[in-house]
């Protein structure tokens, strides 16, 4: 079904983007500056982003069956049945073009997604080097100090990658144009104030000064809260002023006088980001493989697996067996995942980084188990590890200043499943005007989800 192009122009240019992470450095060693050869070597070689996502719904297994979870999920693929009213599948890619700079290669530029108690969203992320070889292994990789088992204390640090990375989800407020202030809006381009202002005790807009890093021009009389519509020209010219002594000096921009209030830097909107959408880890070991898959070889570690069953992949890649004393907790790396929309009638952009943490241990003695992404809560750190944890989703540290590559995807949250059918309608109409009123009531609303049956799907 062909999508409806009849939108403003601050939505329509609400693209995904690829954006360069400026933080300040204090406890990381940084990466080594990516390049790109005829002979690709490492990770940081990504050429190209291939991020798919399903329309998801989770389902219980109490027992474990599926992955030794109480519960997992169903996506749904790709398929050449009958259109839906919405996607059930969409895919964005983008590729370095001659200049090297990342560009979409794909029909589609943005994701369309409905909020849903019920349904949800699994995001799979994949990573192409310039010769078009899958390399998400390359950032999972675990090994064990020579002479050492999987259960002991001891890592090959150099060679294991999964130690050091780990993806983040938050919001971003520039797009793969180079758009700049492109904060959380809403569909008519209206910026929504929570998520774009810093404010002062009372709620009052800040002025902007020399030293604040983004501003936004704001009518020196008439503004209404949650009022402002997004203008190209005058984030264009925000940016030009930043920094310079003209940010504290009135525009007059079409008849009407501004002046430039400071926005939220993007650690305040990585807390305000469960607002709007939370991430759930859900990677598999192998990481390139689809859970519940029954392998028929070695996996990239080299382990003869042959005849087991993918499962989620899980801390230090650990494989349950009898006598580990319990289930080794889930690995969060970012390359699968569920996402939950939290609002409707939303805008904004998804900002995927991918950390390459190196934290200095606290003392000698734990040198070879607080590395990297890994911190520890005082509880046991033999198996099932209840004394480490991890960092979550949203969760990205001012003091980092390594990573492998940032980037936004554009996310337009368009109708609420949660509320009556005939507004979910009303609302999916505005971007898909042919969708059927039938189908939607069977998408989001029939118990049994029959709508679904005969689609193709993986698990997450």
């Amino acid at each position: 079904m062909n999508m409806t192009r009849q939108i403003l122009p601050g939505i329509a240019i609400l693209l995904l983007a690829l954006t360069s992470c400026k933080d300040t450095m204090q406890k990381i060693v940084k990466a080594p500056a990516p390049f790109i050869e005829t002979v690709v070597v490492g990770h940081e070689q990504i050429y190209t982003v291939q991020a798919i996502l399903r329309l998801a719904v989770r389902h219980a297994d109490p027992a474990g069956e599926v992955s030794d979870e109480p519960y997992y999920f169903t996506a749904y693929d790709l398929d050449d049945q009958k259109p839906t009213p919405v996607p059930l599948y969409q895919e964005i890619k983008i590729s370095k073009d001659e200049d090297g700079n990342m560009t979409i290669v794909s029909p589609r530029e943005h994701f369309d997604v409905v909020k849903s108690s019920r349904y949800c969203y699994a995001l799979e992320l994949k990573y192409y080097d310039m010769n078009g070889q899958l390399i998400n292994h390359q950032f999972t990789r675990w090994h064990a100090m020579e002479g050492k088992s999987p259960r002991d204390v001891g890592y090959d640090d150099p060679n294991s990658t999964l130690l050091v990375h780990q993806h983040f989800f938050t919001i971003d407020n520039y797009s793969l144009a180079g758009l700049p202030i492109a904060f959380p809006m809403t569909p008519d381009s209206l910026y929504i104030d929570r998520y774009t202002f810093e404010t002062d005790g009372g709620g009052g807009l800040l002025p902007a000064t020399r030293m604040s890093q983004a501003n936004v021009f704001v009518p020196t009389e008439g503004h209404k809260p949650n009022g402002l519509r997004y203008d190209y020209a005058l984030a264009l010219e925000s940016e030009r002023r930043t920094s310079t002594k003209s940010v504290e000096e009135t525009y007059r921009y079409q008849g009407r006088d501004y002046r430039l209030y400071k926005t939220l830097d993007s650690y305040a909107l990585n807390k305000l980001t469960p607002e709007i959408f939370d991430y759930e880890y859900r990677d598999t070991d192998p990481v390139e493989e689809s859970l519940g898959t029954v392998l028929e070889d070695q996996d990239d570690l080299g382990r003869i697996r042959t005849g087991h069953i993918v499962n989620l992949l899980r801390f230090r890649r650990g494989i349950y067996e009898e006598g580990d004393g319990g289930l080794y907790p889930l690995e969060p790396m970012g390359m699968k995942g569920i996402l939950n929309f939290k609002q409707s009638d939303i805008l904004f952009q998804l900002k995927v980084s991918i950390a390459h943490i190196l934290t200095q241990p606290s003392n000698a003695e734990s040198t070879r188990f607080l590395f990297g992404k890994y911190m520890t809560n005082g509880g046991n750190q033999a198996p099932p590890f209840d004394g480490v944890t991890t960092y979550r989703s949203h969760e990205i540290s001012r003091s980092w200043n390594s990573f492998d590559m940032c980037y936004p995807i554009s996310v337009r949250v368009i109708a609420d499943a949660d509320g009556p059918v005939e507004r979910l309608v009303s609302d999916v109409r505005r971007y898909y005007p042919d969708a059927s009123e039938t189908e939607l009531r069977d998408m989001f609303y029939r118990e049994d989800n029959s709508y679904y049956r005969r689609r193709p799907s993986v698990l997450f």
